[in-house]
């Protein structure tokens, strides 16, 4: 994790299931409550992701959005892609590599 005074990146890795998510729905939740200005998501090292992990990238959209916080998805590995397109998630969970072009999705 990295922090500036514009944004806070998380990178995840590994694989994000059921075993793995509480610990990562944590970590996004603590920044959620830190209220930073962005919060950019790397996600380029997930090697599968359930729907428990998709879950908690919809969860933590939805709070940021409430929040106020900007929330983008900079890096999206095959796995994440592939959940996210089938799930036809695009529009809520999309990717944004210029970070200082952040927007929060409607």
């Amino acid at each position: 994790m990295t922090t500036t005074a514009q944004a806070t990146e998380i990178v995840v890795a590994g694989e994000v299931d059921h075993s793995t998510v509480a610990r990562l729905r944590a970590c996004l939740n603590g920044e959620l409550r830190l209220a930073p200005r962005a919060i950019l998501l790397d996600l380029a090292a997930v090697t599968f992701c359930s729907v428990d992990g998709v879950r908690a990238l919809i969860d933590t959209a939805l709070s940021a959005r409430q929040a106020g916080i900007r929330l983008a998805i900079t890096n999206r590995s095959h796995p994440v892609d592939r959940v996210i397109s089938l799930l036809d998630l695009e529009q809520m969970l999309p990717v944004q590599r210029t970070p200082e072009r952040l927007t929060v999705p409607e």
